[in-house]
């Protein structure tokens, strides 16, 4: 992809779109565009009502932000930018042929769209587009030996971040669909052949409201070992279980107590160590975890009746009952005594508690559980107020959470 590329495609929709209102006024005055060789789009909130006054962007289905070059660059903040009228609708004319990407933004909701236009077509395209919360992408981008960092940019749309220096990277606000995701670096260089050069790339499929994660290039090479959740987009992949006599909600909270960012707050109440309460994760399949070294995490936690004598947790392990691989249920776990100021915790698997010859509590050990883990679940002890922090993960390569598990109480 060399830099001459985004400068023709971009100085074709130089100074070719022009926004227009529609007329305003009693639900029968109707729009007036109408106008051949163009496109009005329609935006709409979830509930149908228009979504007035949104910023719209437009560009070109191949456009990656940053790699343009400086005529295409001035071309786009000039004339690719609209906003929707009283009506949630706008007009584009005199439109050139091609592929688009949409994008409606507004405060708290974000929509996108793709149009393909041809402009022997007489008459104007009908186009509409819904807005709703956007979502978050979290990932990490393979970096060959001497890169330090690269951009990663939302194909079509004016997104771009940098990755740290082990290729990890975070947008926290994109419109939810499917999106498309570049590793890239561009340099004006004279030379063509060097001006661009793309590290791998992949498709996310993003939810509204929620987090995806994505693993771009050569992921046999990643480094092994990854932060599996920060918490700073909530907590809407964990899930609560409890049995019938226990309790417990999650939410996200403030870390406090000389700790920045967001953690995850978990509260449960357990009368009797026959009762239990989880605040847990699925990880939609299952992972071979035979090589994990271990799983780091930070917390702290805080006493919610004064005759409690000590707040403590049990990390798990857990496989899920598979009939088709002759996977029964069980788990693996190391207990934990949590301080009430922010400590690092270390999940070591020959510090996992051993079975018994009953395998009580379901613990079948480490041995049985390695190579098909599907949740990670940390119980309550027997109750207590807990802040969960920056979950990591060493001696594996990050894997994708393919689906989260509804929340719900054990009954």
């Amino acid at each position: 992809m060399k830099q001459w590329v985004w400068i023709l495609g971009l100085a074709a929709l130089g100074g070719a779109f022009v926004a227009c209102s529609s007329s305003v006024g009693d639900d029968t005055a109707g729009s007036s565009m109408e106008t051949e060789n163009s496109i009005a789009l329609t935006v709409r909130l979830a509930d149908g009502t228009p979504a007035a006054r949104m910023k719209i962007f437009v560009r070109p289905e191949g456009y990656l932000p940053g790699a343009e070059g400086a005529v295409a660059d001035s071309m786009v903040n000039a004339n690719m930018n609209f906003e929707t009228d009283d009506n949630g609708t706008v007009e584009f004319k005199s439109i050139e042929s091609g592929k688009y990407v949409v994008e409606a933004r507004g405060v708290s909701m974000k929509g996108v769209t793709k149009v393909s236009y041809d402009d022997q077509d007489s008459g104007a395209v009908q186009l509409s587009m819904g807005v709703e919360e956007p979502g978050a992408v979290s990932g990490q981008v393979y970096l060959p030996k001497g890169v330090a960092s690269v951009s990663v940019g939302v194909e079509g749309l004016e997104y771009r971040t940098q990755t740290d220096s082990i290729g990890n990277f975070k947008f926290e606000s994109l419109p939810a669909g499917e999106l498309n995701m570049v590793a890239y670096a561009y340099s004006d260089s004279a030379d063509e052949d060097e001006s661009f050069v793309s590290y791998g790339s992949t498709v996310v499929k993003l939810e509204p409201g929620k987090q995806g994660t994505v693993f771009i290039g050569d992921s046999a090479k990643m480094p092994k070992q990854f932060v599996f959740e920060d918490f700073e987009n909530g907590v809407d992949n964990w899930y609560v279980f409890s049995s019938r006599y226990a309790s417990g909600e999650i939410d996200a909270a403030d870390a406090g107590k000389g700790r920045d960012g967001k953690v995850a707050h978990f509260v449960c109440e357990n009368d009797s160590n026959a009762n239990w309460v989880l605040m847990g994760i699925s990880f939609g399949e299952a992972v071979d975890m035979s090589e994990l070294d271990s799983v780091v995490f930070w917390a702290r936690a805080a006493k919610t009746k004064p005759d409690m004598e000590s707040i403590f947790v049990h990390f798990s392990f857990d496989m899920v009952t598979d009939s088709a691989k002759g996977i029964e249920e069980g788990k693996a776990w190391q207990r934990f005594d949590i301080d009430s100021v922010w400590t690092r915790y270390v999940v070591i698997p020959t510090a996992l508690i051993e079975p018994d010859s009953l395998n009580t509590a379901g613990n079948v050990g480490w041995d049985s559980v390695k190579a098909h883990v599907s949740k990670f679940s940390i119980f309550g002890g027997t109750g207590g107020e807990f802040w969960i922090d920056n979950i990591e993960i060493y001696g594996l390569r990050p894997f994708e959470i393919k689906k989260k598990e509804p929340a719900k109480d054990d009954e």
